[in-house]
């Protein structure tokens, strides 16, 4: 299930054993970056150039600002100078691309990426802003075996992200869109363009579309898959499903957290609704909008066919269905799991998991190299005994140029508890480490006290105005080890838009991660990708204040995809008044149960494997004001033991709006117990009655 980085094999006491590939580094090459105000569309250009004579890496500086009238990586490109190979990616480093005047009609353009039998292509921890200076901030035309991982998209005259298809050369297969955040364009967040079987295996992964002046994601032509994203504050429909001609269908539409999208054609005839999702009349079949919180009305009629299913947890006063608005629309169907049959952040090759030569303590211009990529090194060397005081310089100097930090490949670092944020406070625009590259060491903590490795607040502001905020932070390829005189391995709270990847935590007395979420300072559109938390008390807690559905939640739109939470004394996952979507992740091995929710809205297991737990798999507790859940999908994967739950209203306080529908391999306790035997399995939808009382 993970990626062997994250495999029980490779986790050996805690320590960091890298299971990448052992190839050689690719080259990297800088896009050198030539001042605040400079126009840099040639030096881009140059860097492009550069890595297609050797299959390379496009790199910026971390977090500098680069303006540029357009970045193109382009098959045609590569044919008219005579190259031998495309790029094998490009690494942002949480660096902003910005357009200038002159602009084109769209910022970073690709097509046909995997030209000149280059195996796969990706795009990761990189701001993209149009400066309502280009139709596109992103855009795709025909790519296979592509990820986009880590970025913003924003300010853009027509869309943020636009994947484009045409049939044959031009197609779109196993192409993934993971933590992408599309705000403030003037027509849509997302676009899918396709055309009849163009596109293939496609899968959008805690994708979040904001303050858009039209519709969150717009969909027309294509088969997709979109699991665990989020459509907020659009003058339009969360998402559109369809156009007329241009139909869709095999669309799963998975987890997830939408509302307050008010679209302005339904702004006079129905003030005040939020609107959901719209399904255009006779342009889709075999839709599954299954899990999430997704609230608004859903629009749709008997026009959809096929095997269809809705069942989400929403609120809107007027429902679901214009024809039928007391509940959700339900038709029986075989559950299959999702995935494309090839999985982008498991295939890609060893240039997304390079630890670039550069670092290496043999290369004579090492500081001078990171120097101009914008990274602070903390150095091994002279050694000492608690490293916090370097780390914390590390921090301080990177937060004032929102550079990197990174450590030295494969080193271990014995270190006090240290905090990660950015400088921001109220009324102010300040700016902050861009992220944390692990290259493989090892933090061992010593002391004691609540938590060891702290992050808060890491998105922040970079100028006042009509601007945007810090997107992109990363924390990647570390290993985290506490002692039992610290709560937490690494807590993070106050925080917006990271990516956490390749991660390996344990030792936490209590808790091997604990995400705390507040009223107005929450936790909100983040993913966690390839992250373990084993050998703690309980591996992961989800520590939110309920406040009351009609308040909003603090904990919402986060994503755990292909993420470990095995042989922890206690429990896999601890999830307490959140709305997350897990996927493709395993529980198991721990010492009372692999999953247990409270007071949580929309909680949703997608192909999750929850197996060989103490007492029982899952528990969602249910009875009281103070015990129950609502709105949990357990869906594909594999559970094997007792999932307790209440199936019946119990005082208004059950399991209510929720679904199951997994395959069990061992007998379970009955007694408001799950269990299904054998390869397929039956179903049970729990209640699908609407309760809105709490």
């Amino acid at each position: 299930m993970l990626r062997g980085i994250l495999s029980l094999s490779c986790v050996v006491g805690l320590a960091f054993l890298s299971c990448s590939p052992a190839d050689a580094a690719k080259p990297r090459h800088l896009v050198q970056w030539l001042g605040a105000t400079a126009d840099h569309t040639a030096a881009i250009q140059n860097a492009v150039l550069a890595a297609m004579d050797d299959n390379g890496v496009v790199e910026f500086a971390a977090g500098r600002t680069y303006h540029a009238k357009w970045m193109y990586i382009t098959s045609s490109m590569r044919t008219a100078n005579g190259k031998p190979f495309m790029p094998s990616g490009v690494e942002g480093n949480g660096a902003i691309l910005k357009a200038t005047t002159g602009a084109s009609h769209t910022l970073f353009y690709t097509w046909l990426p995997q030209d000149a039998n280059n195996p796969d292509f990706f795009v990761r921890n990189l701001t993209m802003d149009s400066n309502y200076l280009c139709d596109y901030s992103f855009r795709v035309w025909g790519a296979q075996t592509t990820l986009l991982e880590n970025c913003a998209a924003t300010r853009a005259n027509l869309a943020g992200v636009l994947l484009q298809a045409t049939a044959g050369t031009y197609s779109l297969s196993n192409v993934v869109v993971r933590q992408v955040i599309a705000r403030n364009n003037d027509k849509y967040g997302f676009e899918v363009r396709g055309a009849a079987g163009a596109v293939t295996n496609l899968k959008i992964e805690n994708c979040y579309a904001h303050y858009n002046e039209s519709d969150g994601f717009y969909l027309a032509h294509c088969e997709a898959d979109l699991v665990g994203c989020g459509a907020e504050v659009n003058d339009g429909y969360s998402m559109v499903l369809g156009q007329s001609g241009k139909p869709v269908s095999n669309v799963n539409v998975l987890g997830g957290y939408t509302e307050r999208n008010f679209p302005a054609a339904t702004a006079s005839s129905q003030p005040g609704v939020h609107q959901g999702v719209y399904v255009t009349p006779g342009a889709a079949t075999n839709v599954r909008i299954v899990g999430g919180r997704l609230i608004g009305k859903f629009t749709y009629d008997s026009q959809l066919t096929g095997d269809s299913l809705i069942h989400s947890y929403g609120h809107a006063s007027l429902g679901f269905n214009g024809q039928s608005p007391d509940r959700p629309r339900n038709q029986t169907y075989d559950y299959s799991p999702v995935l494309p049959s090839v999985d982008s952040t498991n295939s890609l090759n060893s240039a997304y998991f390079d630890v670039p030569d550069y670092f290496s303590a043999t290369n004579p211009t090492r500081d001078a190299d990171l120097l101009a990529r914008n990274v602070v090194l903390v150095k091994k060397n002279p050694p000492l005994s608690d490293y916090k005081s370097r780390i914390d310089a590390a921090l301080l100097t990177a937060g004032a140029t929102n550079a990197a930090i990174a450590f030295e490949p494969g080193q271990t670092y014995p270190t006090s508890a240290f905090t990660i944020q950015n400088f921001f406070t109220q009324g102010q625009y300040k700016t902050g480490p861009a992220g944390v590259i692990g290259n493989g060491a090892t933090l061992t903590a010593l002391g004691s006290g609540s938590q060891f490795i702290n992050c808060y607040r890491t998105h922040g502001v970079i100028a006042p105005g009509d601007a945007f905020d810090k997107y992109n932070f990363f924390m990647r390829n570390l290993t985290i080890v506490s002692n039992s005189g610290y709560t937490s391995g690494l807590k993070i709270s106050g925080c917006k838009w990271f990516l956490m990847q390749d991660l390996v935590i344990g030792g936490g007395s209590t808790y091997g991660i604990r995400i705390v979420a507040l009223p107005g300072d929450g936790v909100y559109y983040n993913t966690f990708s390839n992250v373990a938390s084993s050998g703690n008390g309980t591996g992961m807690y989800l520590d939110a204040i309920y406040s009351g559905a009609q308040q909003g939640i603090s904990l919402a739109n986060v994503g755990f995809h292909h993420c470990l939470f095995s042989n922890n004394s206690q429990r896999g996952i601890l999830c307490e008044a959140a709305s997350v979507t897990l996927n493709r992740c395993e529980l198991s091995n721990n010492g009372i149960e692999g999953f247990r929710a409270n007071k949580c809205y929309s909680t949703d297991l997608i192909d999750c494997d929850v197996l060989s737990n103490g007492t029982r798999a899952m528990h969602f507790l249910y009875g009281s004001s103070s015990s129950w859940s609502a709105g949990g999908h357990v869906l594909g994967g594999n559970v094997s033991g007792t999932v307790l739950y209440d199936p019946a209203p119990n005082n208004g306080y059950s399991f209510v709006q929720s679904m199951i529908h997994t395959q069990g391999t061992s007998p379970a306790d009955y007694q408001h117990g799950f269990w299904l035997s054998g390869a397929n399995g039956g179903k049970n939808y729990g209640s699908i009655h609407e309760d809105l009382s709490h």
